[in-house]
């Protein structure tokens, strides 16, 4: 995940456009975002047919279209063969 913490106006962001990039990922990935109170966030899949990008933007939205505020978020990834946990900031 980077950029940890997200700061607006990271590098890889267009315009209003604000992004965080979940890397190195494995085809056949789920990665659910939680916030700290262990609502789900949002769901995202990967599913890319170019076995060296395994890079997935996340545009910073909710599931319900609404866009997250500042805090700290927990994801889970999913992958075959395993999965991983970790955190982020987001800080507007």
């Amino acid at each position: 995940m980077v950029p940890n913490p997200y700061k607006k106006g990271a590098l890889h962001d267009t315009g209003t456009e604000h992004k965080m990039l979940f890397i190195n990922l494995p085809t056949g990935t789920k990665i659910t975002i939680f916030d700290v109170a262990g609502q789900v966030i949002d769901v995202l899949h990967f599913d890319s047919t170019n076995p060296f990008d395994g890079t997935l933007f996340w545009d910073m939205f909710s599931k319900d279209g609404i866009e997250v505020a500042s805090g700290l978020y927990i994801y889970v990834a999913e992958y075959p063969g395993g999965t991983q946990t970790g955190h982020f900031a987001i800080l507007r």
